[in-house]
């Protein structure tokens, strides 16, 4: 009888243990099923819109560069979008077992990563970061030639090697991010095509 009630006691234990690690286990899933949707979200409403952005800004900056000193004057300047929230820190936050959790495999955790590391270098130089620096150079350079008039600034631009120059590697600067945030967003197309 002893052994009976021993045994009945270990077989109910056995079963609370087992019960309860399923409960954990499926809470666990409902989890990570929530927060890859979260992920997910954020990718598509935050990141995806915020590339378009960053292409559009470039765009912009690559025209008014081009045609600096003139329609910069002239026109409303476009307003450049600083994107603080295309950021990188929330996917870096998770490590590398969350990581996998939420996007399933290891392709798509690779993706993640060329998404945040993307991220992180075309946010080292936005489109106003080119524009500013292509105006300070031109700035620099009408001084430099004592050319104070803008008519003047005009014409010397259209001659001056030294400025066709300095338009022409800041533009493929920007092409060459603008490559990258094209890239992004094929990455973007990839990865939720799998969700």
């Amino acid at each position: 009888m002893e052994l009976e009630n021993l045994l009945s006691g270990m077989v109910g234990a056995l079963v609370v243990v087992l019960f309860t690690e399923l409960i954990k286990f499926w809470q666990n899933r409902l989890n990570i099923r929530k927060d890859r949707k979260t992920l997910i979200n954020y990718i598509k409403e935050v990141i995806k819109p915020g590339i378009q952005q960053y292409i559009l800004d470039l765009d912009k900056a690559k025209e008014e560069i081009r045609t600096y000193p003139f329609k910069s004057k002239v026109i409303q300047e476009h307003v450049y979008d600083s994107l603080p929230s295309l950021n990188s820190e929330i996917l870096k936050g998770l490590d590398f077992k969350e990581l996998i959790d939420l996007v399933k495999n290891i392709d798509n955790h690779a993706l993640i990563i060329d998404i945040y590391h993307c991220i992180d270098y075309l946010k080292e130089q936005m489109g106003f970061d080119y524009v500013e620096s292509y105006q300070e150079f031109a700035r620099n350079h009408f001084e430099r030639k004592g050319i104070e008039e803008l008519s003047e600034q005009i014409d010397h631009v259209k001659t001056c090697e030294g400025m066709k120059q300095a338009k022409d590697v800041m533009i493929r600067r920007m092409n060459t991010k603008r490559s990258t945030a094209v890239e992004v967003q094929l990455i973007i197309e990839k990865l939720l095509a799998q969700f």
